[in-house]
């Protein structure tokens, strides 16, 4: 079940914009349109949610961002080493052109909260991470990270993560 998801620099997406599907703080129409998660630190959440806004606001874009993300979830594996990445940063800014866009998507899946997310640019990923909330307390299962100067990533695993690492690192290329 989604929870949340956070995009930045992607297509017309400069800052952080962030899809929340967790119940805001009011009673008025409680029982209606929202239930109870049964996840701590997310008591209720939303039954559905609205993105709306003027033409040319980026709706569109922010649905893209959740799809290219689903998509290189699901297609990981089939990538070619050294294939690039079809990355769409923020353009109209020198600042972000060449940086990398950042995703996460925070969801339950058997009563576990996890919060996954990764920075990603045409040729690799830059970090990537998965924190899971199996007691309410978050557990850093993995992440890695790009050091450009080493030409290497640096790995951190988590004993909670199921398999070896080793094979996880030499299973898992940098697109």
């Amino acid at each position: 079940m989604l929870i949340e998801f956070r995009a930045t620099n992607y297509r017309s997406i400069k800052g952080t914009q962030t899809l929340s599907l967790v119940a805001g703080a009011s009673k008025e129409l409680l029982s209606g349109n929202t239930f109870d998660s049964g996840l701590p630190g997310f008591p209720r959440l939303l039954h559905s949610a609205v993105i709306y806004g003027a033409n040319a606001a980026g709706k569109t874009n922010f649905l893209r961002a959740l799809q290219f993300v689903q998509s290189l979830v699901l297609n990981s594996a089939a990538v070619q080493e050294g294939a690039r990445i079809v990355h769409t940063p923020f353009k109209l800014s020198k600042a972000t052109t060449n940086q990398p866009s950042e995703f996460e998507v925070v969801f339950a899946a058997d009563g576990v909260r996890y919060e996954y997310g990764f920075s990603v640019a045409a040729e690799r990923f830059h970090k990537e991470w998965l924190i899971a909330y199996p007691l309410g307390r978050p557990q850093n299962w993995f992440e890695r990270t790009y050091h450009a100067k080493k030409k290497k990533y640096e790995w951190h695993f988590s004993s909670k993560l199921k398999g070896s690492p080793r094979v996880w690192r030499d299973a898992t290329r940098g697109n």
